[in-house]
Order: structure tokens, then C-alpha cells, then sequence
């Protein structure tokens, strides 16, 4: 492969790891700190004159990963997945739980159900 550099290899991890974890509904250990809104993005219903203009933003998330950016009128904006795509990533401040709690879904259903947290 050309070009590859070892940069670019870790965005392309933590890329993975916020997508998966959406998929999966999971809390993503990466989440975006800045993004390129690919087009002016609007709000929904009457929140329509809530506007962000296209271009790079600095962003926040919750816990999940869902992306907000700072609307023009200085209000937070929740953005789509496909209405941005991320450029700068930061480990998810908010993940809190260990590793096993975020990767097994078992333990709502108890600690018996699942070969590995069973006592």
C-alpha cells in the first residue's frame, strides 16, 4: 500500500471503533472533536431556523457518540451521520464503563447468562 502511515492507520481505528460501536449500540471508545458539515445542516420541525453553514466545527458528544455542533445562533445543533464527516478524534471522555461492560451486552440480562461473567 502507498502512503499508509501509521497517522493515518490510527484514524482509520478510531473510525472503526465509533462505527461499530453505533452499529452495535455500543459506547464508543473515539469519538469526533471537529467536523466538516458537508452541507448547511438545519434543524428539524420548529427547531427549522437553527442553522450551522457548511465547513469544518469543532464538536461535542454524548456518551453514545451522537455529534452536536454550534449553531449560528450560538444554540448546539445535533448533526446526522451523514451530514458530517469527522477530521480530528479524541478518546470519549465519557465512556465510564470497563471493558468488559462496554463489549458484552449480557450483563443486563445477568451474570449467569454469559460464559464469561458467570461466578
Amino acid at each position: 500500500m502507498k502512503n499508509v502511515t501509521r497517522e493515518k492507520v490510527e484514524q482509520l481505528e478510531m473510525a472503526l471503533d465509533y462505527y461499530r460501536s453505533a452499529f452495535l449500540g455500543l459506547t464508543p471508545d473515539f469519538v469526533p472533536s471537529r467536523v466538516q458539515l458537508l452541507v448547511a445542516v438545519r434543524g428539524d420541525g420548529p427547531f427549522r431556523t437553527t442553522y450551522a453553514v457548511a465547513g469544518e466545527h469543532p464538536c461535542k458528544s454524548n456518551r453514545y457518540g451522537a455529534i452536536s455542533v454550534t449553531a449560528e445562533n450560538g444554540k448546539l445543533l445535533s448533526v446526522k451521520p451523514h451530514e458530517f464527516a469527522p477530521v480530528e478524534w479524541i478518546k470519549n471522555p465519557l465512556a465510564t464503563f470497563s471493558p468488559d461492560e462496554v463489549r458484552c451486552k449480557c450483563l443486563s440480562a445477568g451474570p449467569d447468562y454469559c460464559p464469561v461473567h458467570a461466578a
